[in-house]
């Protein structure tokens, strides 16, 4: 019989990665000009990236009974946060990801 699985995290003090990340999003690049048409379709695109560890816990529950946890482990690990700024507007989150 095959087991449904679903897998959770939680992270430690959101409150604090929040914080970096809208540090990050709100840097302001002098490299001029900041945004330039390069062709008809094409424009230029301001990024800006950031490392930070990032802690929490990861949780495995079988679907079928709620409340019953197969495992909980707590994790550390780096993840690469990314912004973006397309236009005059402010920078927005496009992606994170785990360096692990």
């Amino acid at each position: 019989m095959k087991k449904l699985l679903s897998v959770s995290t939680s992270i430690d003090q959101p409150g604090l990665l929040q914080n970096l990340v809208e540090k990050l999003a709100t840097k302001r690049i002098s490299y001029p000009p900041l945004h330039r048409r390069i062709s008809k379709d094409l424009r230029t695109v301001e990024t800006a990236s950031t490392e930070t560890f990032m802690a929490g816990t990861l949780s495995l529950n079988e679907a079928a009974s709620e409340g019953d946890q197969v495992a909980r482990t707590p994790f550390i690990t780096q993840f690469l946060f990314t912004c973006v700024q397309e236009n005059e507007d402010s920078y927005r989150l496009t992606w994170c990801s785990s360096l692990s």
